[in-house]
């Protein structure tokens, strides 16, 4: 009982650790955007503009400024009076001043600008979302492109085992005299070409797992196995992709911008003081150092701005025309690439109906074709070329259905399907 126990424990543990090992297009896809470089510039940018809304938000804090002058002038303002020694201010003259400013009301305009500056980082951030979403299809290719290898490799291996089988037979065939010896020396050399093609292909396969590697920031050994996806096709329209979002961000900065532009036309108002100490004080005609102060308020409106402040509405509105009519773009060009991929889809399925049937006498034909050449009524050329197109067809019949299924997925992706 407790060896039963034991075993069946033993089995689901192998069976975990075989499904943790197993990588899947979902795995890979989130492992690559959360290990991208680039994933990494949403942090700097909620950084950036935290720095740039601190920045804004000291327009509203007292500004102070220490000023300092020291100067000689040739004529200096005075009173010239017969018989009397009027004064008159001095031709050198020292001062330091320290002034202040507070604002007290700007008609609304920080509070726009804080807004165009949040609606500037989330064009920000949906561009690398944009960008991110694009690393999507380099995934999915090397993902595939695997896929691929593997199953040329496993057709090639399925042959190789074949060959080696027939090899034996023709070998003692040869030595009874009743076969020729070149039939045995045409299967060697072919055994050779499956050798040299499956190193081929498990270079492929390793510079599309060292692809997939560098993407995901991991690596991956050769051995690890891949689930081949099984996908369903996403059929509404394509209304998720994130260059929508983008558009929409992007509209959002600009109707910030005509608000912003709406308050530039308000009057500012602010207080303002002035603390200082120099000769002359305001007492300008007393040749003295002196210390002084000043309090006061200041009003300042740009009346009329010869219709600056409504050009720059109307380059807001020309924009905005500008980003209705490159989304328009992007949709038509976005249907035309789902037709054309959904095409691709229908041209696997057609092709996958027909492998089976196609395989089936192929390989009725090669059981015909080795049971000549057992019997030495055809060579081994002969026997080859009927090998070949069973072969061809049995790779025709899994390469279809692997690119069927990434046909699938493309149109998913483009459709905008996560």
């Amino acid at each position: 009982m407790m060896r039963t126990i034991f075993l069946v424990c033993l089995l689901w543990l192998q069976t975990a650790m075989a499904q943790e090992s197993l990588l899947t297009l979902d795995y890979c896809q989130q492992e690559a955007r959360t290990n991208y470089p680039l994933g990494k510039g949403k942090v700097l940018l909620e950084s950036s503009l935290e720095v740039q809304m601190e920045n804004l938000r000291t327009n509203w804090l007292p500004q102070l400024w220490l000023n300092g002058k020291v100067s000689w002038q040739s004529d200096v303002p005075g009173v010239s009076l017969p018989g009397v020694n009027a004064p008159q201010a001095p031709k050198d003259q020292y001062s330091v001043n320290l002034d202040v400013e507070q604002l007290l009301f700007d008609g609304g305009r920080n509070r726009e600008r804080l807004k165009v500056e949040e609606a500037s980082q989330s064009v920000d951030l949906q561009s690398l979302e944009v960008q991110l979403y694009e690393l999507r299809k380099r995934v999915n290719n090397g993902y595939f492109t695997v896929l691929l290898m593997r199953t040329s490799k496993q057709v090639l291996e399925h042959k190789d085992r074949i060959l080696k089988e027939r090899l034996k037979e023709v070998a003692s065939a040869v030595a009874s005299g009743t076969a020729l010896a070149a039939n045995e020396k045409l299967l060697q050399a072919e055994l050779l070409l499956i050798e040299q093609q499956l190193q081929e292909l498990e270079a492929g396969e390793k510079a599309a797992l060292d692809i997939l590697s560098v993407l995901m920031g991991k690596s991956l050994t050769p051995g690890i196995p891949l689930q081949t996806p099984s996908v369903d096709l996403q059929l509404e329209q394509a209304q998720n992709r994130p260059e929508y979002l983008w558009y929409q961000r992007k509209r959002e900065v600009l109707n910030a911008q005509v608000d912003l532009l709406q308050k530039d036309r308000m009057p500012l108002f602010s207080g303002f003081g002035q603390v200082g100490y120099g000769n002359p004080g305001l007492k300008f005609l007393q040749d003295e150092f002196d210390s002084y102060y000043m309090v006061g308020a200041r009003l300042r409106w740009n009346v009329f701005d010869w219709k600056k402040n409504r050009r720059k509405r109307r380059l807001l509105d020309l924009q905005k025309e500008l980003i209705d009519t490159r989304e328009e773009s992007f949709t038509t060009n976005l249907d035309a690439e789902l037709k054309s991929q959904m095409r691709k889809v229908d041209q696997y399925k057609v092709l996958l109906a027909k492998d089976d049937a196609i395989l089936a006498l192929r390989q009725e034909v090669t059981k015909s074709a080795a049971s000549q050449l057992e019997n030495g009524v055809i060579t081994s050329a002969d026997y080859l070329e009927e090998l070949d197109r069973e072969v061809q067809a049995r790779l025709n019949q899994q390469v279809h259905g692997i690119l069927l299924e990434q046909a699938k997925v493309e149109y998913n992706r483009i459709a905008g399907k996560i």
